[in-house]
């Protein structure tokens, strides 16, 4: 197995020995970003246009929201899903003449007590840092949506 790297391919018994050098390391939130970053920089530049999967259910959700509200936000099926280039995260819905987030939160993003993730946490309130916006959250579960 060669998995896509610039001019160098790595036997399988290599990656499973990077694989296993790596596993348990703790990264600083700016070591993850600048990966997150140069992975995002790597497939855009092997594949062109890059996005990511979304969940039909919640661009229903988003659709009756923009009519119920009377907004316009972007969304995966209107328009694309809002990119943070410095963050290098995807927004679920964002309204920018209201600035306004939702983040369609499915189960996993919630932990066996019911609270939100860490990581969910932190990439919220490095969003809500960034934007200065109103931020919301759907709960696919609960069928409830909360401002955080």
């Amino acid at each position: 197995m060669i998995l896509f790297q610039k001019n160098r391919k790595h036997s399988l018994e290599q990656h499973i020995k990077i694989g296993i050098s790596n596993k348990g390391k703790k990264r600083s939130d700016v070591v993850k970003k600048k990966m997150r970053l140069a992975r995002i920089n790597y497939i855009k530049s092997c594949f062109g246009q890059i996005s990511p999967t979304y969940n039909r259910i919640s661009c229903e959700y988003f659709d009756w929201l923009n009519k119920w509200s009377g907004w316009s936000g972007q969304y995966a099926t209107n328009g694309g899903e809002y990119y943070i280039e410095n963050l290098g995260y995807w927004l679920d819905y964002y309204e920018p003449t209201q600035n306004v987030v939702v983040e369609w939160d499915e189960p996993h993003h919630y932990n066996v007590n019911g609270n939100l993730k860490e990581k969910d946490v932190k990439r919220m309130n490095e969003i809500k840092q960034h934007l200065n916006c109103k931020f919301f959250r759907y709960n696919e579960k609960t069928k409830e949506l909360k401002k955080w």
